[in-house]
């Protein structure tokens, strides 16, 4: 409902109730986690990764959270922190392709062009199909995280 519906309140307010009915869900908390990000209330997504991480520490998704995590730490302008926290989820999953994504747009951001451009290279071979105009079917409701995510992704190389 919120990333392909982009119904974000009613996204919100799901994922509130669910949370209040089963506070032990490491995966309502990731998910939780994916939502305030897309709403831009990356602070509060990044508590709601970390609880995810707590619940379940050692959860085959574990990937996905960090992820999530670089992904909130990216748009908060940490850029250290997102690389950090992305290259750990790829030594967990090296076939999740919105990590390599998420990875070049932090490190265009940082100013390390030549990485971001071997790191679309490299998603390139995972997903030859991944563009800019994919990329603009973003989860992201506020225009801020959508331009700086688009534009840096344009800037590591990611075909129109």
């Amino acid at each position: 409902v919120t990333l392909m519906g982009k119904d974000y309140e009613a996204g919100e307010e799901w994922i509130d109730t669910a949370m209040r009915l089963n506070p032990n869900s490491s995966i309502l908390w990731g998910r939780a986690g994916y939502i305030r990000c897309w709403v831009s209330d990356f602070k509060t997504g990044i508590e709601y990764f970390n609880r995810a991480q707590r619940l379940s520490p050692s959860d085959p998704m574990t990937y996905a959270l960090q992820t999530g995590l670089g992904m909130a730490h990216l748009f908060l302008h940490q850029w250290d922190v997102a690389i950090g926290w992305l290259r750990r989820s790829l030594t967990n999953n090296r076939n999740f392709a919105p990590t390599y994504r998420f990875l070049a747009v932090a490190l265009v951001q940082s100013g390390r062009l030549e990485e971001a451009h071997r790191v679309i290279q490299e998603m390139a071979t995972l997903d030859p199909l991944s563009s800019i105009q994919r990329a603009r079917i973003t989860g992201f409701r506020d225009e801020e995280p959508k331009r700086l995510y688009i534009e840096s992704l344009r800037g590591a190389g990611l075909p129109e």
